[in-house]
């Protein structure tokens, strides 16, 4: 009897030893084995099992009176539950590995603002104004983000609040964007919300640029009022929004000139400086431009949020 049991709990031991360790026995495998029914223990239970396997088999082979055989297979369910718990050590060091790398993701997911834009020339005067928040200040190309944004809005503010809340519920992040375009006046404010789009998506901005001083060509300098106008809309992770919105007014000019702005910049024309905005010294754009204005409207709001994570009412500006 003794020969036969002692193998057999130490044979049936050492498969359940070896399948907590997602292995299989040499030599033990079985049709009952192969088969997916079966749940495979955890290394918990087993631990369990063998302390209760080395009881059983003191009280079986004791009646035999066989003190070496019992020695024997109490010393390998021993070594069995070594075993075991050293894998659990292993697993739990595992576990607190990629629980640190996940918070470490989640932490840089959150110490993010994705800025919903594609346009380079946006994301340098962004990052030059927010610079100092305690965030990194990404475009969605930068963040991985590819979603599709209709934006079928009839302000600036409902365009703005369409892209951030698009983006924002694609990724969980703090979102900013903004709409912004250029009013003229004599053209009943045109390109206005269609700034962008104006004579198509894929026109570039010098044809647009000459497309308005061809309008206003002969139109005197009294009459060539015009404004940038800038909406930002950051989206919260918990679903609130909030908007600011900031003008610069100035005229049309008669020609384009400099190169240090984009869009319509070459064309707009500040009286008090005697320059376009696209002449302007980087510094000095960011302290006057319409989207520099809104920035700083909202940016306190943004610095409350880094610095305490959390959102907080205020009066807008």
């Amino acid at each position: 009897m003794k020969a036969f049991l002692v193998p057999l709990l130490y044979s049936a031991l050492l498969s359940g030893a070896s399948l907590a360790f997602g292995e299989t026995a040499a030599g033990t495998a079985s049709p009952a084995a192969a088969a997916p029914a079966e749940k495979i223990p955890s290394a918990e239970s087993l631990i369990n099992q063998a302390f209760s396997f080395a009881i059983n088999i003191q009280q079986t082979l004791a009646g035999v009176q066989d003190k070496e055989s019992v020695d024997n297979a109490v010393k390998t369910l021993q070594d069995i539950q070594k075993d075991i718990r050293h894998f659990l050590q292993l697993q739990d060091k595992l576990n607190d590995a990629e629980k640190e790398k996940e918070d470490a993701l989640i932490e840089k997911m959150e110490k993010r603002i994705i800025f919903a834009t594609g346009n380079e020339g946006k994301m340098k005067e962004i990052r030059e104004i927010l610079g100092d928040l305690d965030y990194e200040i990404l475009s969605m190309k930068e963040a991985g983000v590819d979603v599709d944004i209709v934006e079928d809005g009839t302000t600036f503010e409902e365009n703005a609040i369409i892209k951030a809340k698009t983006v924002m519920e694609a990724t969980g992040s703090l979102v900013l964007a903004d709409d912004s375009g250029l009013e003229v006046d004599y053209l009943n404010k045109e390109p206005g919300v269609y700034s962008a789009r104006y004579m198509g998506e894929n026109t570039s901005y010098r044809i647009k640029n000459q497309i308005i001083l061809d309008r206003l060509h002969g139109v005197p300098d009294i009459v060539r009022s015009a404004r940038f106008v800038c909406v930002i809309a950051a989206a919260f992770p918990d679903g609130r929004v909030e908007t600011r919105r900031a003008t610069i007014e100035g005229r049309i000019a008669q020609e384009p000139a400099g190169e240090n702005g984009f869009g319509y910049d070459p064309i707009f024309y500040l009286p008090q400086y005697g320059c376009t905005t696209a002449q302007l010294e980087p510094d000095v754009k960011n302290e006057l431009s319409h989207r520099g204005k809104a920035l700083r409207a909202i940016k306190e709001q943004l610095r409350k949020y880094c610095e305490e994570g959390a959102y907080e009412d205020t009066d807008r500006q």
